[in-house]
């Protein structure tokens, strides 16, 4: 389960293409979940056992937190994080940017 999309590391000129979903954390009792992605140079660098280059990490809660019990027991926490990561950030004044927005699966 990955992504493909271009963020740089720190503003160094280097850039992460590869995004693997590296943690999920999942809290139902406070509905809220985190998931971290690890960022690699490229696909073939996660396929060869490389270091990740950089983490991101994304929370969501109430009711902006796509994973719920029910899909979870049905299989889809993952496809659902993954789905949600890449989908347009609703606009608001108080919303970060999600980093993660257009990219592409792979």
């Amino acid at each position: 389960m990955g992504l493909i999309k271009s963020i740089s590391v720190n503003r160094s000129g280097i850039y992460a293409t590869y995004w693997s979903l590296s943690r999920f954390e999942l809290n139902m009792e406070s509905n809220y979940s985190n998931v971290t992605m690890a960022g690699y140079l490229t696909m073939q660098h996660y396929l060869d056992g490389f270091a990740p280059i950089m983490h991101i990490d994304v929370k969501w809660s109430g009711a902006d937190n796509p994973i719920t019990a029910q899909a979870m027991q049905a299989g889809q926490g993952f496809a659902l994080a993954l789905a949600k990561l890449i989908a347009p950030t609703p606009p608001s004044l108080t919303a970060r940017p999600n980093p993660f927005e257009g990219a592409v699966p792979a």
